[in-house]
C-alpha cells in the first residue's frame, strides 16, 4: 500500500471518528447534513468540470432557492461554494505535489476585488446597524466575484469546456426564449392592452422570478455567446438552425419590451458592427434600415408601452429611489451608509412607504454603490469592472497582432462583458451570479489566446 492510499485511509478514519463524536453531541440531522456535504465535494473533487456544468445551467436561476426558516439560499449559490471548495482542495493537493502550481495568475483581479472589500468595510464607520452591514459584506460582497469569476477562470482548462458553456448558454438562451413566446401566446402578465413576454411558474415555482427584464438579463449574455457556436459551426444545416435559435432569442429580448434589455442590445450590436464590420459601415447602414422598418410596429409599441401609465409608474418609482440614494449619499459621501443599507434607507423614507408599500433594491448599481458605500465603494468597483474589460481588450489586440482566429471569440467575450455592465446601470443584479458568471466565462476565454502569456 502506497503512501498516498494510506493518507486517504487515515483521513477517512479520523473523518469517521469525527462523525461519531458528534452523533453524541449534536442532532442526527446534522450529522446526515455534514456526511452530504462531504460526500459532494468529494464528487466535485473528483468530477470538477461537472460541477462548472452545473453552475451554468443554474446560474440565472437566482429564485430558486433553498428556504429554511430565516434562510434563503440560491441553489446556484450552494453549488458554487461546494464546487469552489473541491477546487481549492485540488488546487492545493497538486501545488505542494509539483503538478500545478498556483501563481497570482489564478486570481485575477483578486488586487481590485481586496479593495472593493476593504471599502465596503469602512463603509462600517456610518452604518446604523454594523451587523446588517458585516453580513452583507461577507455575502454577497466577498462572495460574487471568487465563486463566479475565479472559480470559472479556474475551472475552464481548455477549449472543448468553453465551447460546452457555450452551448449551455445556447441552450439556456432557447428555453428562455420558448418560455417567453409561450408567455405570449397564453397571455401571461398581460396588463390592459399591453402584452409581453414574461417568465413562467413551472411546478409553482418561478426560478427566474417574475419580471421581465429577468428573461432579458439571460437573453443578453445567451445571444452573443450562441453566435461564436454560429461562427465555428462547419455544416450549412446546423449553421442555419444556430441562427434561427439565436434569431428567436433576439425576437423574444425585443418582446419583453424591457427598455434595459434593447440598450443592452443596441450596445452589444453597436460594438460587434463597429469592431468586427466597421470596413462594411455602409451595408451595415443599409441593414438597419431595413432593420428599423421591419421592426417598427415593435418601435411603435415600445414608444405607446413607454408613455403609458405602466412606465411613467416604474420611471416615478427609479426615479424616487435614485433621490433616496442621492440623499444617502450626501449624509457620508465617502464612505457611505453602510454596505447593504439601501432597503433600510429606503424603509426609513415614509413618502416612499405609503405610495408603494414595500423596499425596494436601487435600480441602478451607481446609486446603489453611492448610497451604501460612498465614493470609495464606487471608484474600487469601477476598478474592478475596468480590469475586466481591459483583460479582454488587451487580450483581443493581442489575438489581432498575431492573427489569431480565437480573436474573434474573445471580441464577443468583450460584448457579453458590456453588455452585463450596461444592464446593471438599470437593474439589481449586481452582486449575484446573473452578472458575474458571463464575466467570469468571458475571462476564461482570454486565456487560449495564443502565447499571451
Amino acid at each position: 500500500m502506497n503512501k498516498e492510499n494510506q493518507a486517504q485511509i487515515y483521513l477517512l478514519a479520523i473523518f469517521l471518528v469525527i462523525l461519531a463524536v458528534l452523533a453524541v453531541i449534536i442532532k442526527p440531522s446534522y450529522i446526515l447534513f455534514v456526511l452530504i456535504l462531504v460526500l459532494a465535494i468529494g464528487l466535485f473533487y473528483r468530477y470538477t468540470t461537472l460541477g462548472l456544468y452545473l453552475i451554468t445551467f443554474l446560474y440565472p436561476l437566482t429564485y430558486l432557492e433553498i428556504i429554511y426558516k430565516d434562510l434563503n439560499v440560491p441553489y446556484v449559490d450552494v453549488l458554487a461554494m461546494v464546487v469552489f471548495v473541491a477546487w481549492a482542495i485540488k488546487a492545493l493537493v497538486r501545488h505542494f505535489k509539483g503538478e500545478q502550481k498556483l501563481s497570482w495568475a489564478n486570481f485575477p483581479g483578486l488586487f481590485y476585488f481586496v479593495l472593493f472589500i476593504i471599502a465596503s468595510s469602512l463603509s462600517l464607520i456610518n452604518a446604523a446597524d454594523n451587523l446588517l452591514t458585516i453580513k452583507y459584506i461577507l455575502r454577497p460582497l466577498s462572495f460574487f466575484y471568487l465563486m463566479f469569476v475565479i472559480l470559472p477562470y479556474n475551472l475552464i482548462e481548455d477549449k472543448k469546456i468553453l465551447k460546452n458553456i457555450f452551448k449551455i448558454f445556447y441552450f439556456l438562451g432557447i428555453s428562455v426564449a420558448i418560455m417567453g413566446l409561450w408567455s405570449l401566446i397564453a397571455g401571461v402578465g398581460a396588463e390592459g392592452f399591453f402584452r409581453r413576454a414574461v417568465p413562467l411558474a413551472l411546478f409553482g415555482i418561478r426560478p427566474l422570478g417574475w419580471n421581465h427584464n429577468l428573461i432579458a438579463e439571460v437573453l443578453i449574455a445567451a445571444i452573443p455567446f450562441s453566435v461564436i457556436l454560429i461562427w465555428q459551426a462547419r455544416e450549412g444545416n446546423r449553421k442555419r438552425w444556430l441562427f434561427l435559435g439565436v434569431l428567436l432569442m433576439v425576437l423574444i429580448n425585443l418582446a419583453t419590451f424591457s427598455r434595459t434589455g434593447w440598450i443592452a442590445l443596441i450596445v452589444e450590436l453597436l460594438i460587434l458592427f463597429l469592431i468586427q464590420y466597421w470596413r462594411q459601415w455602409q451595408k451595415i447602414v443599409v441593414y438597419t434600415v431595413l432593420i428599423a422598418i421591419c421592426l417598427s410596429p415593435a418601435l411603435i409599441y415600445m414608444y405607446l408601452f413607454s408613455t403609458s401609465y405602466i412606465a411613467q409608474s416604474s420611471n416615478w418609482h427609479r426615479l424616487y429611489l435614485t433621490t433616496i440614494a442621492i440623499q444617502s449619499w450626501h449624509k457620508h459621501p465617502l464612505l457611505g451608509n453602510g454596505a447593504g443599507s439601501f432597503t433600510e434607507l429606503v424603509a426609513s423614507d415614509p413618502i416612499f412607504m405609503l405610495e408603494f408599500g414595500d423596499t425596494q433594491e436601487s435600480h441602478g448599481v451607481i446609486q446603489k454603490l453611492l448610497a451604501e458605500s460612498g465614493v470609495l465603494g464606487l471608484f474600487t468597483f469601477t476598478l474592478l469592472l475596468v480590469f475586466v474589460l481591459w483583460r479582454i481588450v488587451w487580450a483581443y489586440r493581442f489575438a489581432l497582432t498575431r492573427q489569431d482566429p480565437w480573436s474573434s471569440v474573445v471580441l464577443i467575450c468583450l460584448v457579453v462583458a458590456i453588455g452585463a455592465m450596461v444592464f446593471q446601470l438599470f437593474q439589481t443584479s449586481y452582486f449575484v451570479s446573473k452578472m458575474w458568471f458571463p464575466l467570469g466565462v468571458a475571462l476564461a476565454a482570454t486565456k487560449f489566446v495564443k502565447n499571451s502569456t
